[in-house]
């Protein structure tokens, strides 16, 4: 279930491959909310609010809430994002500033990486343990705590006294000269992470650093002159010329590369990374399996595309989804 209200109806949903678009109205729970009759199936439900109970609604299925939180906390029902998450635990404070507060990164962390994949763990887990137990449980896969464990190697370094905390101090976050993405002659970048030594040395080979200016790699007080200069040599050559030198080096290094590039990339070819499916490229399934094959079956769905054929699988009748629409309930595509 994607439970959403005003959400993007007509914007093909590429993390919903091989789903069908059902557009049910769960920001408020009032039990209205279509659930799968009791067919035997294998699907999951989940929803941004939790209901009054802390049990699942059949005990013999795993249901999972996600959001800040299913309880307890008194911002369990709060509405957020992507920025909300991340001001909780201070690392929206990390990310380097571009001069308008703070830089974003489009939901990727807390949404996707704290929210739906930390969700996809919790639904996994309780699916092993449910064949051993027989019985389900609710997962509360909060956005917010999934946030924080991505950012528990910095709690790590605040133990310990090493923290450089706040925008741009960070050698993580824009601080060092050996930890960032740098602008090219042809206005495209390239972002170069040589943290460990070996890294740095073959760094410092390739671009022909003098060990009087750059001999001190975790100098603090010396990388903003020593990222001056690094910024001012990778704007002498273009991108490309940049790769010819570092692609197969060992400096960690990458280019830049815009989404209509992304595709192209010689390793993303050789791994058949992207598919295309009626003319829209998307990434393939992954993770791989070495005997299940995992494919796409059908184009991005969009949000309330298959309501009614979603329900009518359920076991709904066509009055019971006539009722729902009625109710406000479900949505169809709008």
């Amino acid at each position: 279930l994607d439970f959403t209200q005003n959400g993007s109806a007509g914007t093909p949903q590429h993390h919903t491959q091989n789903s069908l678009g059902n557009n049910s109205n769960g920001n408020s729970w009032n039990g209205n909310q279509p659930q799968q009759q009791n067919n035997g199936g294998s699907f999951v439900p989940f929803g941004q609010r939790a209901p009054p109970q802390q049990k699942p609604l059949d005990p013999n299925r795993y249901n999972a809430f996600d959001r800040l939180g299913h309880r307890p906390g008194n911002y369990a029902q709060q509405g957020a994002y992507q920025h909300g998450h991340h001001g909780h635990h201070n690392s929206l404070g990390m990310r380097p500033n571009n001069g308008n507060g703070f830089n974003n990164n489009a939901n990727v962390n807390s949404n996707f990486g704290g929210g739906g994949m930390f969700l996809a763990l919790g639904m996994v887990s309780a699916i092993l343990n449910a064949k051993e137990t027989g019985l389900g449980q609710v997962i509360d896969a909060a956005m917010v705590d999934g946030a924080s464990l991505l950012s528990a190697s910095f709690f790590g370094q605040l133990a310990a006294g090493k923290l450089h905390e706040g925008r741009g101090e960070h050698p993580l976050n824009g601080a060092s000269h050996y930890y960032d993405a740098y602008e090219c002659a042809d206005g495209e970048y390239v972002s170069i992470a040589s943290v460990e030594p070996q890294f740095y040395e073959e760094l410092k080979q390739l671009l022909g650093l003098t060990e009087e200016d750059f001999g001190e790699q975790s100098n603090y007080k010396l990388w903003p002159t020593q990222k001056a200069k690094i910024k001012a040599l990778f704007l002498t050559r273009t991108q490309l010329q940049w790769c010819e030198l570092l692609q197969q080096s060992d400096v960690c290094f990458a280019p830049v590369l815009r989404f209509e590039q992304v595709a192209d990339h010689p390793h993303h070819r050789a791994r058949q990374s992207f598919v295309e499916i009626e003319g829209v490229v998307q990434p393939a399934p992954a993770p791989r399996f070495s005997d299940t094959k995992s494919e796409i079956s059908r184009p991005p769905a969009k949000r309330g595309e298959h309501t009614d054929e979603i329900l009518l699988d359920w076991g709904y009748s066509k009055q019971d989804i006539a009722d729902l629409y009625s109710s406000q309930a479900i949505e169809g595509l709008s």
